[in-house]
């Protein structure tokens, strides 16, 4: 995904899953602190400065939770961010 410095996303991957964002490099892309998102949503980030990096999401299943843990697999997402 190409970005412009300034430029905010939001990622919204669902209530489905208990979802962990990762990025690779928060110099160049990072969370927008103190920001209320919509349902669903995992936070909104804002590319900061030139370069690539990556934002991860892995999203474990509610049920791993339990007692005992079910063993349905979690997700991964993977995105390349580029930002001019």
């Amino acid at each position: 995904m190409e970005l412009a410095v300034g430029e905010r996303i939001l990622v919204a991957l669902g209530q489905g899953f208990d979802w962990t964002i990762v990025i690779a490099d928060p110099s160049i892309v990072d969370r927008v602190r103190n920001v209320t998102v919509i349902a669903g949503a995992q936070g909104l980030y804002e590319a900061k400065a030139a370069g690539r990096t990556t934002l991860t999401a892995t999203g474990d299943p509610p049920c791993r939770k339990t007692n005992p843990p079910c063993g349905a697999p979690s997700r991964l997402v993977t995105i390349d961010l580029v930002v001019q």
